[in-house]
């Protein structure tokens, strides 16, 4: 497995002490790991990127997978989410004067009050929650600035800081509350109040004039300078503003990206110059996010919206002032995922013109030749999402394979060392596939989609993976598959059985997925209705015998081998089926005092060591992993709680799915867009009885 020691040396210098409990589980291939990269597939959309004054320190906030942190210039990356309760980031910021001091515009695509502004006070290793409040936007902006007049020697911090929060506020789901206007923290974050009457300001770009003369504020109304302390304002442009800067060499030159246009201003706006961009302006694109290089303010950058919904997103860079631009060029090598485009965002390195970062595909990407190249830059980005269970091959527990929500799948045959990257949608980008299985290193199925919540038709390969055909079965049950442990050639795909090895399938009219089964044989699913049903079966899967109602809606099920009972992620909660009888079991409950279940499993070896796996979707559970060593009368929680320092790694939070590798007892945790985890085996307890 992969040396947890090395990446914890990597990602801070200062930490030296051992580094124990959760290990990442990158997708990477043999090749990449023999060419010294150590695997970060991202696989989640980044958001926004935050660099301090020093350079080493970075942060990157994910749509939907939480916060990372790089302590080494952007070379290696770890998850940053103690005490971050939302699921993603609108915007990162860091003070500064201060790099311990990091703020957070916690957003996600549902309006919830547990979102608003979180303040990190010891460089991201954990947060908490300074003004909660009901918002949904997902958006790209620089919406945090901090007044470098503001900075206290004594308390050495930047008092002052505004965000603009969205004008219209949006969401995928629900209704949200939208609340225009300019906020001021005059405590360097620990409060926030409303500007009043400055409604106006709310949904902008903000920068700050170097020596702290004026506050900038850009968007759609076009750039207004504003007086930071009677707040008294002058448009000095009157059209759409797309990305504002600022250099510290030049303070009073302020460059603008229009639609068609980047301007620089040598007096602080009031009088206008055109650079050349010959080249950068194509049909149908706008010009957005220009950049310059705190050392030189001749090294710019912008990225092109192309084309709407295009995903096509080149950037600019130009070393001379905007005279002349080259497109800036990637080299995703080391990458594991496909390599599709992303917003152009750029941030340039605070003393070093020739270094700046950026975003590849689904991961942070540097420079070192001042933006005309850009690489894969990502070890310790782990985010890809397993769609639906993933199990062990019954014929080789080495081997995994999976289907991905968004990028099609992946298989490895040595237990997660390594693995190769599978092209079963044929879309090229990636591609909606669920609840893959291997029947042995050859033969996998999974169900292929045109999209989230699209029908799954299944897909079957024989050549382990290289060419796909496609089955006239349609999975209408659980996103889940498995094999049988009492032959090698049946197999369930949600509501479907194979006897012959993936060949021929038939529907089962009394199960909707497969979740469990004893050493004996003995398979336990569910099938869905109001209310669901448990069903088992002793003979395979020919025939179904309904055992009654479920108590609700279920995620997963473990045979207890040594209780002679069913344990199962029903509704939520943690529920056990012995003597015709389910049982709520009394587990530990998350910050808002719920469970979230989503997974159990239960240690091949001693049934006592039973795991269970949360995930609360629209907020980040504080007890996303639980362990209890004694059937479940006590419990562990696995979850990091406190504070990064180099000794542990934020792993496992939002498990989806957890399964125990049933030679080695190591538990394998696919998490709902954080990436997979590993754990290390629990302690054999009965050596002590």
């Amino acid at each position: 497995m992969l040396n947890i020691l090395i990446i914890a040396g990597v990602l801070s210098k200062s930490f030296s002490a051992e580094v124990k409990g959760w290990s990442p589980l990158p997708l990477i291939t043999s090749e990449q790991r023999s060419k010294g990269y150590k695997g970060g597939e991202g696989g989640q959309w980044p958001r926004s990127l935050a660099v301090d004054s020093t350079g080493e320190f970075l942060v990157i906030g994910i749509d939907v997978g939480g916060i990372y942190r790089s302590l080494d210039g952007g070379n290696t990356w770890e998850p940053a989410n103690v005490g971050y309760t939302p699921r993603g980031s609108a915007c990162v910021a860091i003070d500064p004067r201060n790099s311990n001091r990091v703020l957070s515009i916690a957003a996600n695509s549902a309006p919830l009050d547990r979102h608003g502004i979180y303040l990190s006070e010891n460089r991201a290793a954990s947060w908490r929650s300074v003004l909660p409040l009901e918002m949904g936007a997902d958006e790209f902006r620089d919406q945090i600035v901090y007044d470098p007049n503001s900075y206290d020697p004594v308390s050495k911090e930047t008092k002052r800081i505004f965000w603009s929060r969205i004008k219209k506020d949006h969401a995928t789901w629900g209704s949200p509350k939208s609340d225009p206007n300019l906020y001021v923290s005059n405590d360097a974050g620990r409060t926030w109040a409303i500007v009043p009457g400055q409604q106006e300001l709310a949904g902008q770009i903000l920068r700050f004039h170097p020596r702290g003369d004026y506050l900038y504020a850009a968007g759609e109304n076009g750039l207004w300078r504003v007086h930071p302390k009677s707040f008294a304002k002058e448009k000095v442009v009157s059209s759409a503003v797309t990305g504002v800067d600022v250099s510290p060499v030049n303070p009073d030159w302020i460059w603008i990206s229009q639609a068609e246009s980047v301007r620089v201003s040598r007096d602080a706006g009031q009088n206008w110059t055109a650079l050349d961009t010959t080249g950068l302006v194509r049909p149908k694109a706008a010009l957005r996010w220009v950049k310059v290089s705190p050392a030189d303010p001749r090294h710019l950058s912008v990225w092109s919206d192309e084309a709407p919904n295009g995903y096509f997103w080149p950037r600019y860079v130009s070393h001379d002032g905007g005279r002349t631009w080259s497109e800036s060029k990637k080299d995703s090598t080391g990458a594991f995922l496909p390599d599709n485009s992303r917003q152009g965002f750029t941030v340039w390195h605070p003393k070093k013109p020739s270094v700046a970062w950026s975003f590849g595909g689904d991961w942070p990407t540097k420079s070192v030749d001042g933006g005309k190249t850009f690489r894969y830059s990502a070890q310790g980005i782990n985010a890809v999402l397993v769609g639906g269970h993933f199990n062990f091959s019954q014929a080789d527990p080495n081997v995994i394979f999976f289907g991905s929500q968004d990028y099609n799948g992946a298989v490895s045959t040595d237990g997660g060392e390594t693995w190769r990257y599978l092209e079963i949608s044929g879309n090229g980008w990636g591609g909606f596939c669920y609840g893959g299985y291997a029947l042995n290193k050859n033969t996998f199925f999974v169900g292929n989609a045109a999209g989230w919540g699209a029908p799954r038709v299944l897909r079957v390969s024989r050549d382990g993976g290289r060419t796909w055909e496609e089955k006239p079965v349609t999975n209408k049950g659980l996103d889940t598959s498995r094999g049988w442990n009492r032959d090698p050639n049946v197999a369930f795909f949600g509501n479907w059985r194979t006897k012959d090895g993936g060949s021929g399938w038939k529907e089962m009219s009394l199960c909707d997925g497969v979740l469990a089964e004893s050493p004996e044989g003995i398979l336990y699913g569910v099938k869905k209705g109001s209310p669901w049903r448990l069903v088992t079966s002793e003979d395979g899967g020919l025939s179904w015998k309904d055992l009654g109602a479920l108590p609700g809606e279920v995620f997963d099920l473990a045979w207890d081998s040594k209780q002679k009972r069913l344990l199962g992620a029903i509704e939520l909660g943690l529920w056990s089926f012995k003597d015709s009888k389910w049982t709520l079991m009394d587990i530990p409950k998350d910050q808002y005092q719920s469970t979230r279940v989503r997974s159990v499993a239960l240690d091949p070896k001693n049934p006592d060591v039973i795991y269970v796996g949360s995930a609360a979707n629209i907020y980040t559970s504080n007890t996303s992993m639980l362990r209890s060593l004694d059937g479940g009368k006590s419990w562990q929680n696995l979850t990091q709680q406190t504070p990064l320092d180099g000794t542990q790694l934020d792993g496992g939070r939002e498990a989806y799915v957890v399964r125990v590798h049933p030679r080695t007892r190591k538990v394998y945790v696919s998490t709902s867009c954080f990436g997979i985890w590993t754990y290390p085996p629990a302690p054999d307890v009965t050596k002590n009885k």
